[in-house]
């Protein structure tokens, strides 16, 4: 850094950060950094710890909160689920509160869940074709409901899935160096397990992929039907 001016550093950093998902974002941050003045970069970096690494996590975090920012505007895609987009990515929200589902029990409301996601899945791959829906190549979602149980089923879908513990969330060096565990704390904080999941459009787009979901969304009906009937 002795040779160069904190703006050259901090954008040498984003153009590192840079992703196919929050590639929008950096640019955007690139922009707002070179507009400053040199004098207003050198106060927020002396505010914030003039070392690359201080300087790598404020931007870290900026761009995490831009993402969220963007992740969280919700549309609605049926009567459960709702979506967010941020560059080629969907982010597909899961219901917080379980209690605005009617059934008795746990199982029961994640099999009606688990209708709705599969409903959601078929209507991102009808839009895809649909101007808002162009570039898209990956759904996710992450959320402390999406546990094990419920990961399991994701897993069965062709998503890959991982769970970061509350003791993870919390140990800092393991959330400095994990950025999607950052991602997890921006959004729900560290006092519970978060799992993550997601999968490619082009997973979604196969025969063989829908033949699958077809038959889980037959299974789940019989469940749920059978679940009426018992009550």
């Amino acid at each position: 850094m002795a040779n160069k001016n904190y703006k050259e550093v901090a954008v040498e950093i984003l153009k590192s950060m840079k992703t196919q998902d929050n590639g929008d974002i950096v640019d955007r941050l690139i922009s707002k950094i070179e507009e400053l003045s040199d004098e207003k970069i050198d106060s927020i970096v002396n505010e914030i710890g003039a070392t690359e690494e201080n300087i790598r996590n404020y931007l870290q975090k900026r761009i995490h909160r831009e993402l969220h920012h963007e992740a969280t505007s919700h549309k609605p895609i049926n009567q459960m689920f709702t979506y967010g987009i941020t560059g080629s990515t969907i982010h597909l929200h899961l219901p917080s509160n379980l209690n605005s589902i009617s059934l008795s029990g746990l199982s029961a409301k994640m099999d009606q869940i688990n209708l709705y996601l599969l409903d959601a899945l078929k209507k991102i791959q009808e839009l895809q074709q649909t101007q808002e829906f162009e570039g898209i190549k990956e759904i996710y979602m992450i959320s402390p409901i999406l546990l094990k149980r419920e990961l399991v089923f994701l897993e069965e879908l062709g998503f890959s899935t991982t769970i970061y513990s509350k003791k993870e969330l919390q140990d800092e060096e393991f959330v400095r160096k994990n950025p999607e565990s950052q991602l997890a704390t921006s959004i729900f904080g560290n006092a519970k397990n978060v799992g993550r999941a997601k999968i490619g459009l082009d997973v979604i787009n196969s025969k063989e992929w829908q033949d699958k979901a077809e038959r889980l969304k037959k299974d789940l009906q019989k469940r749920l039907e059978s679940f009426s009937q018992d009550r």
